[in-house]
């Protein structure tokens, strides 16, 4: 087969499981987003348009309009098919809703107070297409969360517990952010940022973890040799399955699971 472009969500995609990269990207098969995704995506939502109003106006939006924002989008999201994965597998369906609702907006205040004040964003949201090369033979497609005037690229996530100290110099997202920016503005960013809003499940408890990195002309050597291994797999039609030992590979976390041929729910397991 002829591949016509790859992302970052492809690549992990592919490295955790490469059935699941099949069924998704080849098959075109969907399964409904995890509470998990959509809490995710549910606070990048408010974050956006508070930083598109101050580059159009030079100023934040209000406290209370970035928490009506938060809530409307995580109950639209809510409000199709989902499915409950990791922890809120145990919670129920309408109990997981008011949680994560709660999530969302918290986490977005959270963001509105304690990252955005410091922020003078140039770019929001900006879709990157790099053409194909002899470097990379297809597209590389990608999107930066935002671009800061004096601070440089910033990833957004949410999280339930603190990154480890390594996570923003070992993430392959930043990589392809670094990458992205070269081609598109024509320099290397000016940092790399991976900002992590954590709020405990069970306390409720808020923070911010910032954590600054950068990439140099190896790393990104390396990420583009990754790249075309990936690309060689992919038009090779080789999709391997996660390792059996693998904690993604369940339906606690997998919403393939279930149909999966490689993934067997009633094997045996030790008595502890």
């Amino acid at each position: 087969m002829k591949l016509d472009h790859i992302s970052y969500s492809q690549m992990n995609t592919l490295h955790k499981c490469g059935e699941q990269y099949r069924r998704r990207y080849i098959e075109g098969e969907k399964v409904p987003p995890g509470v998990a995704q959509i809490r995710g995506s549910s606070v990048h939502k408010p974050i956006e348009l508070n930083l598109i109003n101050k580059m159009q106006t030079g100023e934040f939006l209000p406290l209370e309009a970035i928490g009506d924002l938060a809530a409307d989008t995580v109950a639209a999201k809510m409000d199709g098919e989902i499915r409950l994965d990791g922890d809120y597998a145990e919670m129920g369906l309408a109990a997981a809703k008011g949680f994560v609702q709660n999530e969302v907006v918290s986490l977005s205040l959270l963001h509105a107070k304690q990252v955005a004040p410091s922020m003078s964003p140039k770019a929001v949201e900006v879709r990157i297409e790099l053409p194909p090369s002899d470097a990379i033979p297809v597209k590389l497609v990608g999107v930066l969360d935002i671009v800061d005037e004096h601070t440089g690229v910033h990833d957004t996530k949410t999280a339930q517990k603190s990154p480890g100290k390594s996570d923003a110099d070992d993430s392959g997202q930043l990589t392809t952010y670094d990458l992205l920016h070269r081609a598109h503005y024509g320099e290397e960013p000016k940092g790399l940022s991976l900002d992590v809003l954590v709020r405990t499940p069970s306390k409720g408890d808020l923070k911010v973890v910032s954590l600054q990195t950068k990439r140099s002309v190896e790393d990104l050597g390396v990420y583009v040799r990754r790249v075309q291994a990936a690309v060689r797999m992919i038009e090779s039609e080789i999709f391997l399955p996660a390792p059996q030992d693998s904690w993604q590979c369940s339906t606690r976390f997998c919403g393939y699971a279930e149909s999966c041929p490689f993934y067997n729910n009633g094997r045996t397991r030790p008595v502890s």
